[in-house]
C-alpha cells in the first residue's frame, strides 16, 4: 500500500478485536485498532472496565431521563493519557458528543509525533471503546 509492504494482523482475545498494519521492513506498527468484540460471551469482568466517577452534571441524553457524562475535558484526559501523548504535543484536537448503537460517547481526535489518534469514550462510564493510530498525511 503506497509502496510500503504491510502486514495486516487481525486477532481476538478477551472481548476485544486487534487489528494491526505493520511495516515488513522496520517492524513499525502503522496502523492499530482496537473495539469491543460484541459477540464476546466470556468473563465479563475482563470486557468491562470499572465506571469512572462523573466530572459534569446532568445533561440530557435526548429522553425524559438525564445522563451524568465525563465531560469534554475528562474525555481528553483519558485519550491522551492512553496514546501517552502529553497535552501541549496534540494538535487538531477535535472532541465530538454523539450515540451510535445507544451508547452515548465522545470522538476525540488528534495529532501528534506523525501520527493521527482516534478515540471513541463511553460518555459515562470512560472506557475506551475503540482506539486507532494511523500514520498522518
Amino acid at each position: 500500500e503506497n509502496g510500503v509492504v504491510r502486514y495486516d494482523v487481525s486477532f481476538e482475545a478477551n472481548g476485544y478485536e486487534y487489528d494491526y498494519e505493520i511495516n515488513a521492513v522496520s517492524g513499525s506498527i502503522l496502523c492499530a485498532d482496537k473495539e469491543r468484540d460484541d459477540a464476546y460471551r466470556g468473563d465479563n469482568t475482563a470486557v468491562n472496565t470499572p465506571p469512572a466517577q462523573p466530572t459534569q452534571g446532568s445533561v440530557s441524553s435526548g429522553g425524559s431521563q438525564s445522563a451524568n457524562y465525563i465531560g469534554e475535558q475528562k474525555a481528553k484526559e483519558i485519550a491522551l493519557n492512553h496514546a501517552g501523548i502529553a497535552d501541549e504535543k496534540a494538535s487538531k484536537l477535535e472532541i465530538e458528543l454523539d450515540r451510535e448503537n445507544g451508547v452515548v460517547r465522545y470522538d476525540v481526535s488528534f495529532e501528534a509525533n506523525g501520527y493521527e489518534y482516534d478515540y471513541e469514550i463511553n460518555a459515562v462510564s470512560g472506557a475506551i471503546i475503540q482506539n486507532e493510530r494511523d500514520i498522518a498525511d
